[in-house]
């Protein structure tokens, strides 16, 4: 009777954990991105490469595309295809291993722009390349303007000059400004020019990113640098306002010459062979800010007031070196920064820079901490509130190279200082 009763509902078991069963996702469950491209004429935009994340395909004959498997995240594509530069689409998310479907996108031929441009501007369309063969001046009384996805390609000696005003702001897809590797290229903004608004603008492959002149108006904000040829900003006369922009690759970061008042603020500046930021004769406050890996964090000279407050340094040859200064005592503040895995010093002084240095943790292992300036004058450097990187405090005067290790040099009033690192330095 048992036997006959098993053989009975067997069956009936069986299928209640086939019902109950759940497959393992196979490979057309997986998560892709897939979309149809086109031309501006209407015909398929066959053979076009499309690519993301390390992975390529190739449109069919329909300018259909499937590219994948991807796991769930958010991608950025781009496409190329033969006279229509680089497409690209920002954010396109794949989500519950489903492909996303981005529907049809219409490829903008690439456009060439050369000589002058007259009154009245031009506004450049969006999604579309556009090349400079030669170079282009935007005339006085003049505005060219950028919309989101614009890009604008710079051969290799082609210059973009801005005697009027350009415009360049997105908080969707990114514009790009670019050139040719090793190339001369550079957005010049002229003597008097603007007011300039860049927002959102990838800067790439550049000889000079941004180069202002004399009164110039400008604010650069949320924008990227890489690869410049030699600098990222540069101002000779004119203030600049920096703001959420990353630099990356380049022999200077900013170089600022006669500028005031200039801001730079909630940026990160890594990699660069000389010095992620030059101050000569310019009043700039720092605030908020990396300095990753470069020759020397910020370099400061003749004249300059800067106020450079709760950054971060980290890996730098040396975080901050200032001569000539030549100002007040208490001119220059440098308090509440973070210091780390320096190579050389953490603050370098020479020649008459008598700084207020308050309330910074040096925490990298570098020899000194912080070394003084000749002592051509009775002035003491006021450096109280700091931590020297060490919680013994017999090997605090260690970490400060001044008139005690050399008579010559100009002494450091460094007491009270923490045993401990502080909480509140580095970037908010």
């Amino acid at each position: 009777m048992r036997r006959h009763l098993t053989r009975a509902i067997a069956p009936i078991i069986a299928m209640l954990l086939a019902a109950c069963s759940v497959e393992p996702p196979g490979p057309d469950s997986q998560g892709g991105i897939e979309g149809l491209l086109s031309l501006e004429d209407g015909d398929a935009a066959a053979s076009a490469l499309v690519s993301t994340s390390g992975r390529t395909t190739t449109s069919d004959g329909a300018g259909r595309f499937e590219l994948g498997p991807l796991d769930d995240g958010t991608y950025e594509i781009e496409v190329e295809f033969l006279g229509h530069g680089l497409t690209r689409r920002r954010e396109v998310v794949v989500e519950n291993q489903e492909p996303t479907d981005l529907g049809e996108i219409v490829l903008l031929e690439e456009r060439e722009l050369q000589g002058a441009m007259g009154v009245g501007g031009a506004d450049l369309d969006a999604d579309r390349s556009y090349f400079l063969g030669g170079d282009l001046t935007i005339d006085a009384g003049s505005t060219l303007s950028l919309a989101a996805g614009t890009r604008l390609v710079l051969g290799t000696e082609a210059e973009l000059r801005v005697e009027g005003v350009i415009r360049a702001e997105s908080d969707e897809a990114p514009i790009e400004i670019t050139g040719a590797p090793s190339g001369d290229g550079a957005v010049l903004l002229e003597a008097g020019s603007g007011p300039h608004r860049f927002r959102g603008v990838r800067f790439s492959d550049l000889y000079e990113g941004l180069s202002l002149a004399e009164n110039v108006n400008a604010t650069i904000d949320a924008c990227s640098f890489t690869g410049m040829g030699r600098v990222a900003v540069y101002s000779s006369g004119s203030p600049v306002t920096l703001t959420d922009c990353t630099i990356a690759g380049a022999t200077y970061g900013v170089e600022l010459f006669d500028a005031a008042p200039c801001s730079i603020a909630s940026c990160v500046i890594s990699n660069c062979a000389q010095s992620g930021v030059v101050l000569s004769n310019s009043e700039t406050v720092v605030a908020d800010s990396r300095f990753l890996d470069c020759s020397i964090g910020i370099e400061i000279s003749y004249n300059s007031v800067p106020v450079i407050v709760r950054n971060l340094f980290d890996g730098n040859g040396a975080g901050i070196e200032a001569a000539h200064c030549s100002v007040a005592p208490n001119g220059m503040r440098v308090e509440w920064n973070e210091f780390q895995a320096t190579l050389g010093t953490d603050v370098g002084l020479a020649l008459n820079c008598f700084p207020l240095i308050s309330s910074n943790n040096f925490s990298s292992s570098s020899d000194h901490a912080l070394t003084t300036p000749k002592n051509a004058r009775p002035d003491s450097i006021d450096a109280v509130g700091n931590y020297w990187g060490t919680a013994d405090a017999g090997r605090v005067p260690a970490r400060i190279y001044d008139d005690r290790m050399n008579s010559s040099l100009a002494p450091v009033r460094y007491r009270p200082f923490s045993l401990s690192p502080l909480s509140n330095t580095g970037p908010r």
